[in-house]
């Protein structure tokens, strides 16, 4: 090919791409300014700049991959960027390629976005495996060399026999042959009708090009054809070119006139050959050999292909092939792994330390008591009670056994004095009379101790002096106060029973408890495990999903497979619900581990339905889900969204009932509490199983709609933001 010294203006017709006047700020920074910018069909173009110049935004301008808010960007005569795309190929920075898809799955991914034919689709890539070399379909990206993974990446590009190619540096970190061969097979390819435009920050690599544009800090500072520049500058290579021009300094009114009259004066444009790879014949390589299939006389784009719609058998395969990359993504994360299972390590851990029949409490004692008859009595009345166990433990001294308490080592000490059965006996006789308690004042010190020899009183009467020697005295510590409080209380019952014991002992009538239980409405015989099951299951399915989805969109924005999808025509929607539903199926799994704890292997009491109280469990894990995708929507940074995801979880764990019951709240703050997404569920899932209620019931109702409400309301804010942040 030879270049023609005459000067006319371009057809618009053979021009690819042209820029004019496009700038972009990114907050308050200028990333591009004033950029002119020409591309004419079947032209290889080198953007070269050094790395912040501008070049990957200008691609993702010229992609529709950011707005372009000032200038205008044409695309083979159209005006909105991203319009093309289905006849683009691109191929981003990094190798864009999924580590967890096998080379067969990633062919599979790309054609069905661009809904190629079955027959088609097996020529084509049957033609670019042979020609880029590549293994097996069943051999997994991540075990693939840097080499064979560009390759794939390149081959990707050509999947859909595109008109257009963007290409993001792609000879970095590839070997010199390899370099070497891809740009062969760009060459091959522009000669039978290809428009490429690569990216690159190497004076060596864009010198083979057939048109470059340099930029510099935001700006095209010159453009035009190798043989122009080295003529135009009186040089023989680009990077004393390139150094020449950022010496110079120009302003922007003589960069913008020196772009505008090389644009304005284009010649009709024959390609460029750079003798070094035209007259390459010694390279025996297959990715000399171009398919019939690239081969085209006509750059015209036929308009049916911008136009396909995915047919569900594609949408479904789509979505199968993203939902097992996600689950593989899950595994090869050692923090999202552990927090997948760590709602099944809380259950089971929470049956091991609250399914127990009895909660052991120490007591010491001191016990003075003369024959110790009824002081024993009272120790064996008050020994198992409910869900506690009290275990005794004797010592010689009152010091002693209120020391222990000090230490920590006993719940509570208590002291029965001498003589406490003999006044026992006396005091309890005496209640059957009630003027008894009229009596002289002769003692009122709580040590002092009944003496039976010398005490004349009335037997029908009895002095404070008996009354201390009866009382059991107790040394508590309050500040476990969920065990203590019950302690007292189970104390106070015991005591009522030895009252009735000495009743009985004495042949007197023994007094009836005034409170009866006529009927345990329901939940019978439950044990504290059984009420904090719910809220455990609920609680921590809740903290892990959000925790884990609020990482999910972040990083996928930031993958080069998403970018490189998105062009080649996938949905937001189709990569958001991916994530969606793969978490779900891992909640699925989770959930039914947790039953299978909870109720098959540490026989939880239950009085509903499994399936209903599955289906609220489940209901509840896709509103975490997508609790977690809006906050990964909102978050740009891993950081923030991790601590967002922290305190919405935290925050309602312990203010929702799930561990402790609200009913004791100021009535406002309860209101704003039952409503949050974690309390109405975990409401409704304790009536279930504890209640055995069902759907009919609005407190069973209430939490499921809660969860349909959040997860659907959640969901379409989640999917905005990803859109608009994407």
């Amino acid at each position: 090919h030879h270049h023609r010294s005459s000067i006319t203006i371009m057809d618009k017709r053979d021009i690819a791409i042209e820029v004019k006047n496009v700038s972009f700020k990114y907050h308050t920074a200028n990333v591009l300014q004033d950029i002119h910018m020409t591309v004419p069909k079947r032209c290889i173009y080198a953007l070269l700049g050094p790395s912040g110049s501008g070049k990957t935004t200008l691609l993702r301008l010229m992609l529709g991959r950011i707005k372009n808010e000032h200038g205008t960007i044409e695309i083979f005569g159209n005006n909105k960027p991203g319009h093309y795309n289905r006849v683009i190929g691109y191929m981003p920075q990094s190798q864009a390629l999924s580590p967890e898809l096998t080379i067969g799955e990633t062919f599979d991914y790309f054609a069905s976005l661009y809904q190629l034919s079955e027959t088609k689709y097996s020529q084509i890539s049957d033609n670019l495996k042979r020609i880029f070399c590549l293994p097996d379909d069943e051999q997994v990206v991540s075990t693939l060399s840097g080499g064979q993974q560009k390759a794939l990446s390149l081959a990707l590009v050509f999947l859909h026999s595109p008109k257009l190619v963007f290409l993001d540096e792609p000879t970095v970190g590839t070997d010199p042959v390899l370099g070497d061969q891809i740009w062969t097979f760009l060459r091959k390819n522009s000669d039978n009708g290809l428009t490429v435009i690569i990216v690159t920050h190497y004076i060596q690599e864009a010198s083979l090009a057939d048109r470059i544009g340099m930029m510099r800090g935001g700006r095209m500072i010159e453009e035009g054809m190798p043989k122009t520049l080295y003529n135009k500058y009186q040089e023989t290579n680009l990077e004393t070119i390139f150094i020449h021009i950022c010496t110079q300094k120009p302003t922007e009114n003589e960069i913008k006139d020196k772009v505008e009259n090389t644009q304005r004066k284009l010649s009709s444009f024959l390609p460029y050959k750079r003798n070094s790879i035209a007259n390459n014949t010694n390279t025996n390589n297959h990715l000399l050999v171009v398919p019939n299939y690239i081969r085209r006389k006509s750059s015209t784009i036929d308009e049916n292909q911008l136009n396909v719609k995915l047919n569900t058998k594609s949408l479904l395969w789509l979505l199968f092939i993203l939902v097992r990359r996600n689950i593989y993504q899950f595994f090869q994360s050692k923090f999202i792994s552990v927090m997948v299972f760590s709602p099944t390590f809380c259950t089971l851990l929470m049956c091991i330390i609250f399914k127990v029949d009895m909660i052991r409490l120490n007591t010491a004692v001191f016990n003075q008591d003369v024959g110790r008859h009824y002081s024993q009595e009272f120790q064996n009345h008050v020994k198992n009670f409910s869900l506690y166990h009290i275990n005794y433990i004797q010592f010689d001294s009152l010091d002693e056994a209120v020391d222990q308490v000090r230490k920590g080592h006993a719940t509570a000490a208590i002291w029965f004095q001498s003589n406490f059965s003999s006044a026992l006996i006396k005091r309890a006789l005496a209640a059957v009379n009630a003027d008894s308690y009229n009596h002289n004042d002769d003692a009122d010190d709580d040590s002092a101790e009944y003496d039976n020899e010398n005490d004349e009183e009335d037997p029908m009467t009895i002095s404070n002096r008996t009354l201390m020697a009866s009382t059991i005295k107790l040394f508590a510590d309050n500040a476990n106060a969920i065990i203590a409080r019950p302690l007292l209380d189970l104390f106070t019952f015991g005591t009522w029973e030895l009252y009735n014991q000495v009743f009985r002992d004495e042949g007197q009538v023994a007094i009836a408890s005034p409170v009866v239980v006529k009927e345990v409405v329901y939940a019978d015989n439950i044990i504290h495990a059984d009420f904090l099951l719910p809220g455990y299951m609920i609680g921590f399915l809740y903290l892990a999903l959000v925790t884990i989805t609020s990482q999910l969109l972040i990083m996928e924005r930031n993958d080069g497979f998403f970018d490189r999808a998105i062009v080649a025509g996938a949905k937001h929607s189709l990569m958001f619900f991916s994530h969606f539903i793969a978490n779900l199926l891992f909640a699925f799994f989770q959930i039914l581990l947790m039953f299978l704890i909870g109720f098959a292997w540490y026989k939880m009491n239950n009085f509903g339905s499994y399936l209903l109280m599955f289906f609220l469990v489940l209901l509840q894990s896709a509103s975490a889900i997508m609790t977690g995708l809006l906050i990964s929507a909102t978050c740009e940074v891993n950081f923030s969204a991790f601590f967002i995801a922290l305190s919405v979880t935290l925050s309602q764990l312990f203010t929702s009932g799930a561990f402790f019951p609200i009913v004791s709240f100021d009535p406002v703050i309860k209101f704003f509490l039952s409503i949050t997404p974690i309390a109405m569920p975990v409401e409704s899932l304790r009536n279930v199983m504890l209640r055995g209620w069902n759907l009919d019931r609005f407190h069973v109702l209430h939490g499921l709609l809660a969860n349909v409400g959040t997860t659907i309301v959640f969901g379409l804010v989640a999917l905005y933001f990803f859109k608009r942040k994407s």
